[in-house]
């Protein structure tokens, strides 16, 4: 990893953001060994939609990002932005609220 606290990844060429954030949640949860039904069991998320979301099959939306990084304890930074940090957040940041019918919890990004 370089000197610098944080570490662009780049989306790739002709790639969507909804397919890099679906590349990116793919490969965190490759690296936790978690398998989609652990993951779905831990966040409420079916298996099934696990599978479309992270195959970028169905457009992904950010309280289910955040549902599925919390369950697991990824970086919800990385998977939206694709910056990775040197050293996990600490919390702190600028709290942000999503009112939606389906989520009335705050969206926490630093």
């Amino acid at each position: 990893m370089s000197s610098q606290p944080n570490q662009f990844v780049p989306n790739f060429a002709g790639e969507s953001r909804s397919q890099a954030v679906a590349r990116r949640l793919r490969g965190q949860i490759a690296e936790s060994s978690l398998t989609q039904t652990e993951l779905e069991a831990r966040s409420g998320i079916s298996q099934q939609k696990i599978s479309r979301l992270t195959r970028g099959r169905q457009d992904i939306k950010i309280v289910e990002v955040e549902q599925l990084a919390n369950a697991a304890g990824f970086d919800l930074d990385y998977i939206l932005t694709g910056i990775k940090r040197q050293t996990p957040p600490t919390g702190g940041g600028v709290n942000l609220s999503l009112h939606t019918e389906s989520n009335r919890r705050p969206f926490h990004y630093e």
